[in-house]
């Protein structure tokens, strides 16, 4: 995963280059950069002069920080994704509601009519803004996708007694729904985190199954799963195009045994060479249709064959 550094007081999160300065700051200074954010009216595409602006870093840690949560050819980012990512990750201190005044200041910065209630489509505005940001902050999986988010927000409206179609959620209802997720009385990864929305992310799955499959079997610290499960989980993370010793370190950190990696990067390898060949006939494939279109004779020749053979048919 790079370099990475974790928060002393705020739930062991971790993060890489180059957000490690937001452990080291305090909820308080998250927050005045939210109102900032908030009471300059800033748009929701932050370039990096922005960036630079609102969170007191160098113009090169700014370009980095976009690079990172952008790394398209895009030039901006959700300014505000990054800002509740960053009270996410922000020191609350030794106080014990501090993840609440998290969750607080998260559902604040999306409640855009200030009425202390949140509509369905800032909810799940929120929640691809907050995760987005956080799978970014922590170098490991993708960006969860809408419909993800879309069922996320569904399950938080459930909660409340309500259908993803009524107007809005209360803030204490969020609340009440997100708070048991994230706060348990133990330190936890963004790994964990992550798994405990059950977000898309390949780490955060892997998190979430093998702590569901080791739970179902008691405490029995020698539980493992079985080698057909571990290779499965091999070749789904070869479909993320994830190197061999990423899979590794994130498979470690989610607490598998290294019998259980082995397993699981064998099937990873081999999967990656299966697939590494279909992309290589693919595109000898394309190749020689590229030539044969230059070539009168041949293109004459298919037509006549695709022609006979649909007669044919």
């Amino acid at each position: 995963m790079g370099n990475q550094a974790s928060s002393p007081l705020s739930s062991h999160l971790e993060v890489v280059t180059p957000f490690e300065p937001f452990l080291s700051w305090s909820l308080e200074d998250a927050e005045a950069a939210l109102r900032t954010f908030q009471t300059k009216n800033l748009d929701f595409a932050a370039d990096a002069g922005v960036v630079q602006y609102l969170c007191r870093v160098s113009s090169a840690q700014a370009d980095a920080i976009v690079a990172r949560m952008n790394p398209g050819v895009g030039k901006v980012i959700n300014g505000l994704g990054l800002l509740v990512s960053i009270i996410a990750v922000s020191d609350a201190g030794d106080a014990p509601d501090g993840m609440q005044r998290k969750l607080e200041l998260i559902f604040d910065a999306f409640d855009f009519g200030r009425d202390g209630s949140m509509s369905n489509d800032e909810c799940v505005i929120m929640l691809i803004s907050l995760f987005s940001g956080l799978t970014a902050m922590a170098g490991v999986g993708s960006a969860p996708k809408d419909t993800e988010m879309e069922k996320l927000a569904a399950a938080a409206y459930a909660e409340a007694g309500l259908s993803n179609t009524s107007p809005k959620i209360p803030r204490e209802a969020f609340l009440q729904w997100a708070t048991p997720s994230v706060v348990n009385g133990k330190p936890c990864t963004f790994v964990e985190l992550l798994a405990r929305f059950s977000i898309g992310t390949e780490a955060a799955a892997v998190a979430k199954v093998t702590s569901e499959t080791k739970g179902t079997a008691g405490d029995d610290a020698d539980e493992t799963l079985d080698d057909s499960g571990m290779k499965a989980f091999g070749r789904h993370l070869s479909k993320t195009g994830m190197p061999s010793d990423q899979v590794r370190t994130v498979l470690s950190e989610a607490g598998m045994s290294p019998e259980e990696i082995e397993v699981a990067i064998e099937a990873h390898t081999e999967a990656q060479a299966v697939q590494q060949a279909h992309e290589a006939v693919a595109s000898r494939s394309r190749e020689y249709e590229t030539w044969a279109a230059s070539q009168p004779e041949v293109a004459a020749a298919a037509a006549a064959a695709a022609a006979a053979a649909a007669a044919a048919a």
